[in-house]
């Protein structure tokens, strides 16, 4: 065997007693980038996004908070098995004879790299949600207006109900499918009232 050879056969065997640290070096990184990506969303939904979603449509209006809520939810899952990754789960376990040594270092590198793939999952998953949120408040569509009640006073004649228009010469008066045209054919006295 060459020297090279062995000095890549050596390297290798060296890797698998760092292969615990490497992890918790990855799962470190990807914990510092999770906690960079949420600031930056953060910052940027603060200065871009609507800051009153309860103006929307009552569906939508429902649906944001829970978009947001969850997405809160798996950024929060996220960081607790980045760090869970990076950090290991305590355990009062001292491990003293090299065979238990290896069998725990091999599950915990598992366990670690299935924690960062966790954060992975619930990070892009949090982001979509957030920007799901986001984009509903810029686009769904606005709560209607309450339309007044209002009672009207013309001609001797008196009218109740939503004023829908208003122009020079008449109101109308109704809801959207029945409604009544009222020529303004002198004084006009209107008063918004509580019922009809």
């Amino acid at each position: 065997m060459s020297g090279d050879a062995l000095w890549w056969t050596d390297r290798a065997r060296q890797l698998e007693y760092g292969q615990l640290d490497a992890v918790r070096k990855q799962a470190e990184s990807w914990r510092t980038g999770l906690t960079g990506v949420t600031a930056l969303i953060g910052a940027v939904l603060v200065v871009k996004g609507k800051d009153d979603f309860t103006r929307l449509d009552t569906a939508y209006a429902v649906l944001v908070p829970v978009l947001l809520g969850l997405a809160l939810l798996a950024l929060l899952t996220a960081t607790v098995a980045a760090l869970r990754a990076a950090a290991g789960a305590p355990k009062d376990d001292i491990l003293l004879n090299g065979e238990n040594l290896k069998a725990w270092t091999e599950t915990e590198v598992g366990n670690a790299q299935r924690a960062i793939r966790l954060a992975q999952l619930l990070t892009a998953v949090g982001v979509v949600l957030i920007l799901g949120g986001a984009v509903l408040t810029w686009f769904a569509p606005a709560k209607p207006a309450d339309t007044p009640l209002v009672r009207v006073d013309v001609a001797g004649q008196r009218f109740c109900g939503k004023l829908l228009q208003q122009d020079g010469s008449v109101l109308r008066i109704g809801e959207q499918d029945l409604y009544r045209i009222v020529p303004i054919t002198g004084p006009v006295t209107v008063e918004t009232v509580k019922s009809c």
